[in-house]
C-alpha cells in the first residue's frame, strides 16, 4: 500500500465525518503528488528517514510564489508534518493513536524545518483596495448568481473589509444570519465556516449588503416563478470553484496595477481589518476576527509599523523628566540628594518607572 492509498482508504474517510473542506482534501493530494515526484510509489512498509530527507530536499529545491525565490521553510514545514500525519495512521493503534491500522511498526522521525515568524505585513493597502474594486468594476463578466458581477465583486470586497470575515465565511453567508436591525452577523460553525462568532456591520457594510439583497429580489421573483420554490439563502451565492475565484481575483489586481509580491487575495483584506482595529485596541481585534487565542492575532494579524510603532513613538523622552543640578553646600549629603531627586520625579507610575531605572532610584 502506497501513501496515496493510505489516504485515500483510511485517513480520507476521517476527514470526510468531521467535515472537512474540500480544500483540506486537496492540500493533501498536492502534498502527496510532490511525494510521488520526490521518491516514486515506495510501500509505506518500506519508508524510513531517508525517503522523508530526500522529500524535504526535493522540497527546498522547488521554485516558490515569489519569483526567483525556493518554497519557504513553513511551506515546507506543512508537507513534511502532512507527511507525518498520514505516517501515524499507519502506525499501530494505541491511546494516543485510535486511528492506526499497524501497517508500520513506528513512525520515522525526522526533525521540521524551525517555524519561521514574520511581521504580518501581507495585507493590502486601502489604496490598493479601491483599485481591485474599480477593476472589479471595468472588467467584463457574466452574471454572478443572477446579479451584475460589478455589484457582486464590489459588495464582496467591501463586506470583507469592513467585517474582517474570511472568504470561505462569505461565501457561506446566509441572509437568515444577518440582523440588520441590531447590526450584526450571527456567524454560525457550518462546512466551510470554522468558526461561530458574530460580526458588526458598519453603515458600509450595511448598505453592501442592502445593495446586493435589492439586486436579488428580481432574481428570486423570477426562480420562484420557474421553479416554484425560493433560492437558496446564500448572500453571495458562488457556484463555481474556489479556484476559479482565486483566478479571477488575480486577474483583478493585475488590472488594478497591483504589483505581483502584494497580490495577497482576500486574506489580504481581512488581515488589513485586523490590523487596523487592532491599533486601537488589540483585545477588540481578536474579538472582531472570531479568534479564540490572541496571540494568533498578535503574531499574523497585526502589522509592527502600523501598531507597534505609533505606540513607540509616544513615550516621554527621559530628557522631559530630567532638570538641571544646582550646586548646594550638602551636595555631598545622601539625604539631601534623596530629598532633591524626589522633587523632581514625575506624578505617573510608568514615569516614574523609567526615571528610578535611569538615575538608580529604588
Amino acid at each position: 500500500m502506497t501513501l496515496t492509498e493510505l489516504f485515500e482508504q483510511h485517513h480520507r474517510p476521517h476527514l470526510h465525518n468531521h467535515k472537512r473542506e474540500q480544500r483540506t482534501i486537496d492540500e493533501y493530494r498536492n502534498t502527496l503528488r510532490y511525494w510521488e515526484q520526490a521518491t516514486g510509489h515506495a510501500e509505506v512498509s518500506e519508508i524510513d528517514v531517508k525517503n522523508i530527507v530526500q522529500f524535504k530536499d526535493y522540497l527546498a529545491g522547488l521554485p516558490g510564489k515569489k519569483t526567483d525565490s525556493k518554497m519557504a521553510g513553513n511551506t515546507i514545514r506543512k508537507h513534511l508534518r502532512t507527511i507525518h500525519a498520514l505516517l501515524t495512521t499507519a502506525a499501530p493503534k494505541d491511546s494516543h493513536n485510535k486511528r492506526g491500522i499497524g501497517l508500520i511498526a513506528e513512525v520515522p522521525e525526522l526533525a521540521p524545518p524551525a517555524e519561521e515568524f514574520r511581521d504580518a505585513v501581507d495585507m493590502l493597502t486601502r489604496e490598493e483596495i479601491i483599485a481591485w474594486i474599480q477593476a472589479a468594476k471595468v472588467r467584463k463578466a457574466s452574471p454572478i448568481g443572477g446579479i451584475d458581477s460589478a455589484v457582486w465583486w464590489e459588495c464582496l470586497i467591501k463586506v470583507l473589509y469592513n467585517t474582517g470575515i474570511r472568504i470561505g465565511t462569505a461565501l457561506n453567508l446566509r441572509w437568515s444570519w444577518i440582523d440588520f436591525d441590531s447590526g450584526v452577523i450571527h456567524i454560525k460553525k457550518c462546512s466551510g465556516v470554522k468558526t461561530a462568532y458574530t460580526a458588526v456591520l458598519n453603515d458600509e457594510a450595511r448598505e453592501a449588503l442592502r445593495r446586493l439583497q435589492a439586486s436579488g429580489f428580481r432574481l428570486q421573483e423570477e426562480t420562484e416563478r420557474i421553479l416554484k420554490s425560493a433560492p437558496a439563502d446564500r448572500v453571495f451565492d458562488w457556484r463555481m470553484n474556489i479556484r476559479t475565484l482565486y483566478s479571477i481575483a488575480e486577474r483583478q489586481q493585475i488590472m488594478a496595477g497591483i504589483p505581483e509580491h502584494r497580490r495577497f487575495k482576500f486574506h489580504g483584506i481581512r488581515k488589513h481589518f485586523g490590523s487596523g482595529i487592532a491599533a486601537e485596541n488589540s483585545g477588540v481585534a481578536t474579538k472582531a476576527l472570531g479568534h479564540s487565542n490572541p496571540t494568533v492575532t498578535l503574531r499574523y494579524y497585526t502589522n509592527p509599523r502600523q501598531v507597534v510603532a505609533p505606540a513607540v513613538d509616544r513615550i516621554k523622552p527621559l530628557k522631559e523628566c530630567l532638570t538641571p543640578a544646582t550646586a548646594s553646600p550638602c551636595d555631598d549629603d545622601p539625604c539631601h540628594q534623596r530629598n532633591k531627586l524626589a522633587t523632581v520625579l514625575p506624578v505617573n507610575p510608568l514615569e516614574s518607572y523609567f526615571y528610578s531605572e535611569c538615575v538608580g532610584i529604588g
